[in-house]
């Protein structure tokens, strides 16, 4: 279970970072507001989940990389 603990943490990791890079490109600024606020709101989950101190971490990254 660990290894996938850790599979789990790195998928979002990198995740993070593609968005962070997303959100200064010409093209984030080009999109609407609905998905602006979109990709916004999953930076927000993401920088959350990733945090160790919150327990739900696991349940979060899993809902969105179906890897379990």
């Amino acid at each position: 279970m660990e290894y996938l603990d850790m599979e789990l943490i790195q998928a979002g990791e990198k995740e993070l970072v593609e968005l962070k890079n997303f959100r200064e490109s010409i093209e984030f600024n080009e999109l609407k507001d609905f998905k602006k606020n979109k990709i916004e709101k999953r930076i927000i989950r993401l920088e959350l989940a990733l945090i160790h101190e919150n327990p739900f971490h696991e349940i979060i990254l899993t809902k969105y990389y179906n890897l379990v």
